[in-house]
């Protein structure tokens, strides 16, 4: 398992990166919806770290999983309909999972 700190750096990244293309894509950029991103991703985030670094869960099934929850905390916290909230979890964690394969 990575120490604390690499962990912390992760979600403050994925956070800023799934942030920045949920403004994109919606074209806003709010303190409400950043604020979200930081919640979900302090849930989701560490939960597939240890998923995959503990247990050693396939990416493709954290990936998957992480996707789903993303899926409805994003309509929960950010989207009123759920192919918006789909897209935009589909979108926001494509991008941090390429990031996190190419680091």
């Amino acid at each position: 398992m990575p120490p604390p700190h690499l962990l912390i750096g992760a979600v403050l990244v994925t956070w800023l990166i799934e942030w920045a293309v949920t403004a994109a894509f919606t074209r806003r950029l709010t303190a409400s919806d950043a604020f979200s991103l930081l919640l979900i991703n302090a849930l989701t985030n560490p939960l597939a770290n240890a998923a995959y670094n503990l247990a050693h869960t396939p990416f493709l099934v954290v990936e998957a999983t992480v996707l789903a929850v993303e899926i409805l905390l994003f309509r929960l916290l950010i989207s009123p309909r759920w192919s918006m909230a789909a897209t935009l979890a589909l979108v926001a964690n494509s991008a941090s999972a390429l990031l996190s394969l190419l680091c």
